[in-house]
């Protein structure tokens, strides 16, 4: 709860507020000594709180956020951060950090939404600017039922997240993903059109792993009967083309490709039991493959782990599946 010494309110306009608490139960938690509030229908601009603070590396700092409300569907935010700089000696000189960011939202349909998120900071030890980028978009009402992902993130460089994230869970992060997706359902037919890409960065070896989709068809075919047959048939197909960067001896793109069909055949004996026998074949075919440790001991001039060739395997499979003895009432 809330509780203030007074309280001015303008219907349509805002409320002031002095001396205010807010109480967890009887216990005080936070004090104000004056706060503006808006008291409006519409989202309403303005500065946000003050946010101070202080870094052993960066000194005293000053947060300070505007709220720009653009209209219902779009609105942007602007903050600033100050540091003093941690030399006492000369506060507002070389050492002084000064950072500047934008978060910009927009959902301008009920199935469309997105949101930017870009920070950079002056960093007077390493004399360079370093920065954070995220981007995430959402669209659910696009045509012939189709519905679209996009997460793009990228960074200056990974020690960022140590330098100046205030957050735990981020500020040990080592890893970088995005992604985009497009995907779509038409009766027991499904596929999905995806893009992605993950950068790994080990500190003991300073190297950073690059793997990436671009991209990856995949299609799925739900049980389906064949006809007026007592068959169904189920499928599972992908492709991709495939990048990695490992280190100098595991740097290569390549295609991939994979199909999985079954056939189902149901059984009924008797109400109460239920037997299914399948039977089926998977092949996958991939651009190259990689050399074994005996190959690689033959010629250790060699300069990539790839084989250079392509390689392919096929394997049936089988299954029966007995469900029951099974009771209702």
């Amino acid at each position: 709860s809330f509780k203030a010494k007074t309280i001015d309110v303008t219907i349509d306009g805002y409320a002031k507020v002095s001396n205010a608490t807010f109480r967890a139960k009887k216990t005080p938690v936070l004090w104000v000594p004056y706060a503006l509030w808006p008291v409006q229908d519409d989202r309403t601009s303005g500065f946000l709180m003050p946010k101070p603070g202080y870094s052993s590396r960066r000194g005293a700092s000053l947060g300070l956020a505007y709220f720009w409300a653009l209209g219902r569907s779009y609105d942007t935010t602007i903050n600033v951060d100050l540091y003093t700089g941690a030399n006492l000696e000369d506060p507002l000189g070389t050492g002084q950090y000064f950072g500047a960011g934008n978060e910009f939202r927009y959902r301008p349909t009920e199935g469309t939404e997105g949101r930017f998120e870009g920070y950079a900071i002056r960093d007077p030890e390493e004399d360079d600017v370093r920065w954070r980028l995220v981007y995430d978009h959402a669209s659910r009402d696009l045509p012939w039922g189709l519905r679209g992902i996009v997460h793009v993130e990228d960074v200056s460089d990974f020690d960022y997240f140590l330098d100046f994230e205030r957050r735990g869970d981020r500020n040990s992060r080592r890893q970088l993903y995005s992604t985009g997706y497009l995907t779509g359902n038409w009766g027991p037919h499904s596929a999905i059109l995806n893009f992605d890409q993950r950068e790994t960065f080990f500190d003991s070896s300073d190297t950073i792993v690059t793997l990436s989709q671009l991209p990856e068809l995949e299609y799925q075919l739900r049980p389906t009967q064949l006809g007026s047959t007592p068959l169904y048939l189920k499928m599972l197909g992908s492709a991709h083309l495939l990048d990695m960067d490992r280190s100098a001896l595991l740097d290569n793109s390549y295609g991939r490709f994979d199909l999985f069909p079954q056939m189902t055949l149901p059984l009924r004996t008797v109400p109460w039991l239920s037997l299914s026998l399948t039977a089926g074949g998977r092949m996958t075919w991939s651009g190259d493959s990689l050399l074994t440790a005996e190959e690689k001991a033959e010629d250790p001039t060699r300069e990539s782990d790839f084989r250079g060739e392509s390689l392919t395997r096929v394997s049936p499979t089988a299954e029966a599946e007995i469900i029951g003895p099974s009771f209702s009432r």
